[in-house]
Formats: C-alpha cells, structure tokens, sequence
C-alpha cells in the first residue's frame, strides 16, 4: 500500500481544493487534479463536495462546473482561459482500500 505524503510541487489551486476536501492521493504535476467517487457516495455528499470545490476555487476567479457521461469537472477560468480542472469520475470498482490522507480535517 502506498504510504501519504505532502506533494513536494502542487499548484496553489490544486492545493487549495484538497486542502478543502482534506483528502488526496499522489499529485501529479499537471493543471488537473483527478478523482474518482467511492460507490458508498451520496448525491448529497457529491453535490457538497463540487459546491465546495467552486467555492474554493471561485476565490480565484471564474468557476464553471461541466458534466459529461461520468464525470464532473469543475474549472478555473483565468482571462477566459481554462488554468486549472478537479474532475471526478464514477468508477464502477475499487482498485485499492482507500487511505487516510495527511491533510488535516475532512469531510
């Protein structure tokens, strides 16, 4: 199993999101952060987690939220350009037990 830790570089908006959510895996260094949503999630709990990501990410700047098929993406817009994306998609299985993140708090 992999073992949590603090990215060494993450793009202030990806870390602002995850800070929020205070859960994450392994960053990758792109303008992306993507995720996947556990069976057990309810659309209530869903619908909250994509508020707060535009919440977040609204203290920045343009937000805008697009689904399509499975997955949402909720977006940064800077100067009418797309600068950063959190999306998360519906997987149908799980490849690994979940584990618990190092960032502080949590839904």
């Amino acid at each position: 199993m992999i073992e949590p830790k603090l990215p060494k570089e993450i793009s202030p908006f990806a870390r602002a999101c995850l800070d929020s959510l205070a859960h994450y895996h392994e960053y990758h260094p792109t303008h992306d952060v993507a995720a996947w949503w556990r069976q057990s999630a309810t659309r209530e709990n869903r619908d909250a987690i994509v508020a707060m990501l535009g919440k977040t990410l609204g203290s920045f700047g343009a937000v805008r939220t697009r689904v399509w098929g499975d997955v949402v993406s909720v977006e940064l817009e800077l100067g009418g350009k797309t600068v950063f994306s959190f999306q998360i998609a519906e997987r149908s299985a799980q490849l690994e037990e979940p584990v618990e993140g190092v960032w502080p708090g949590g839904l």
